[in-house]
């Protein structure tokens, strides 16, 4: 595709010079004989450049407001508790890619990516009443299973999202998973939680406890596979950072934070050189780093200990969403300015998940909290 420019059409932004057409000259435009003043030409040339400044920064994305069709008249579509949602993705239905949402009381929701109004809730294996923490496709479309991790150890299997499997934990572990992450490359899959607990598959199927780095036995908060590094990095208490290429062998990184590291997401590219991590520390600010080795911090406007439930990389945009319907977007991981998130938000909502499909069209989604509706991309 084409390079993208290093400079925008920088013109007239001193604000001198410039008087903008009054409407019956924008109806009409210049007509034969007229000698258009440069003052009109500066205002359509600084109203472009603003507006493709605007583009740059970030913000065609615009998300709208949808809400689920229901049994009852009171619109609960999700029915969930108050921990609502926590757990967000996709899985293929044997034709298709669905988007998946889970959460408390064992909830599972699946919806046509195209179809923003229908869900079709799905019954989670063993009657399974815990709150579903993180999602992964383990494999690839037509060849694997979405894999649901969350309270109590509990891991589920499914090929389509219609039907779910219950999965043995290693070591009998009771504790809770809230993080998973898949490499497509090695067909490995690693889920983290509590306690220090890493456990890894090759199949989504029988799963093998592995030791974390330096005898952490802290809660490990969330864990992404990094394409463009080569490696799973997993972020936790106290700052926390370890890195793995393979699951099996884990290595502790030096941050500069001491709170909660509780999410992480990393750049979809495949190169090295153009790798770039962001993790959310639990004092309402960000770290950074482009090999997840050096990591630096950028403070942020949002106020402190805000929860950002949701960090994604897409499209060369990174995006924040958190606690009070915060939204905000980047591009460059230091500068973030708001994201406009549908006409009818009120601002109550707790973002905590995320779906991205493949060959989305640029339609996304994200929601969270025990609410009825969810929120999908415009895109441009």
């Amino acid at each position: 595709m084409p390079t993208k420019p290093s400079q925008l059409p920088e013109w007239a932004t001193d604000g001198d010079n410039i008087i903008e057409p009054s409407g019956g000259r924008k109806a009409a435009g210049w007509l034969s004989g007229n000698r258009p003043p440069a003052q009109t030409f500066n205002w359509w040339q600084n109203l472009a450049y603003r507006w493709l400044q605007w583009i740059d920064q970030g913000k065609p994305w615009r998300l709208e407001r949808a809400r689920m069709a229901a049994a009852n008249a009171q619109g609960e579509a999700f029915g969930f508790a108050t921990a609502g949602i926590q757990a967000g993705g996709c899985i293929y239905n044997g034709t298709t890619w669905d988007v998946l949402f889970a959460g408390s009381n064992g909830d599972i929701v699946t919806l046509n990516p195209l179809n923003t109004i229908t869900k079709t809730q799905r019954t989670s294996a063993g009657g399974y009443n815990g709150t579903f923490r993180a999602y992964t496709f383990h494999g690839v479309a037509g060849a694997g299973f979405g894999v649901l991790v969350g309270d109590g150890g509990e891991i589920q299997t499914s090929s389509s999202g219609v039907t779910w499997t219950k999965r043995t934990q290693a070591g009998a572990y009771a504790g809770n998973f809230l993080g998973a992450a898949h490499d497509p490359g090695s067909g490995t899959t690693v889920i983290v939680g509590l306690d220090g607990e890493i456990q890894r598959s090759t199949n989504a199927t029988s799963w093998t406890h592995i030791a974390a780095a330096g005898g952490f036995t802290e809660n490990f908060r969330d864990v992404v596979w990094c394409e463009a590094l080569d490696l799973f990095v997993a972020v936790g208490d106290d700052g926390m950072v370890q890195t793995s290429p393979t699951g099996l062998t884990w290595t502790v990184r030096a941050t500069p934070a001491t709170a909660d590291l509780l999410k992480v997401v990393c750049s979809d590219t495949n190169v090295a050189a153009d790798a770039e991590l962001l993790a959310h520390v639990a004092d309402g600010s960000l770290l950074k780093s482009n090999d997840a080795i050096t990591w630096t911090v950028v403070p942020m406007s949002t106020g402190n200990n805000v929860g950002f439930g949701v960090l994604l990389y897409l499209d060369g945009v990174w995006h924040i969403f958190g606690d009070n319907g915060l939204a905000a977007v980047s591009i460059d991981r230091d500068n973030w300015s708001a994201l406009e998130v549908g006409r009818y938000d009120d601002g109550t909502i707790d973002f905590a998940a995320v779906a991205v499909p493949p060959l989305r069209s640029k339609r996304w989604f994200v929601t969270g909290g025990a609410i009825d509706s969810f929120f999908y991309s415009l895109g441009i």
